[in-house]
């Protein structure tokens, strides 16, 4: 039986405009063969590239049979895709793996991905509450300066 994988590659940009993607594909004559490319204890980049997803599937019946992809923690404010990555996948149906990395390279053993991104969710949070609250604060001192008034009113903002 003959299996094959599909590799996709990324130039390392993580915004849209400048982002590059590209796939490759090759067949294996065994299972144990493709599965030697999937890494399960490293995040698969270089310097310059970066592989973002493997797929294997049966060459008869097209069946995934194993994966691999990354995700960045993305949508917590500017640059935040940088902040986690994650590379995971199932070498087969009961065997996964994940390798979680922080911005600076270094492994996050002690959290879920699911916990990384709550932190992230938090700290965003807490940087979109605080610029509300400065813009209240200005645009009352702006009220207050144009039509001189001293009591614009109060504005009670719910708490974290």
């Amino acid at each position: 039986m003959s299996y094959i994988l599909t590799k996709t590659t990324a130039n390392g940009y993580r915004c849209s405009c400048c982002t590059d993607n590209w796939e490759d594909t090759e067949w294996y004559d065994t299972l144990e063969e493709a599965l030697a490319e999937i890494p399960t204890t490293s995040i698969p980049c270089t310097a310059d590239f970066e592989t973002t997803a493997i797929e294997i599937k049966n060459g008869a019946t097209g069946e995934v049979v194993a994966w691999a992809k990354m995700e960045w923690s993305t949508g917590f404010g500017k640059y935040s895709g940088s902040d986690f990555t994650r590379w995971h996948g199932e070498t087969d149906p009961i065997t996964s793996f994940e390798i979680i990395h922080n911005k600076q390279g270094v492994a996050i053993t002690n959290k879920t991905w699911e916990q990384c991104l709550d932190e992230l969710r938090r700290e965003y949070g807490e940087r979109k509450l605080k610029e509300y609250k400065q813009e209240v604060a200005r645009m009352v001192t702006d009220l207050k300066n144009r039509f001189g008034l001293d009591v614009v009113g109060t504005i009670t903002l719910p708490q974290p």
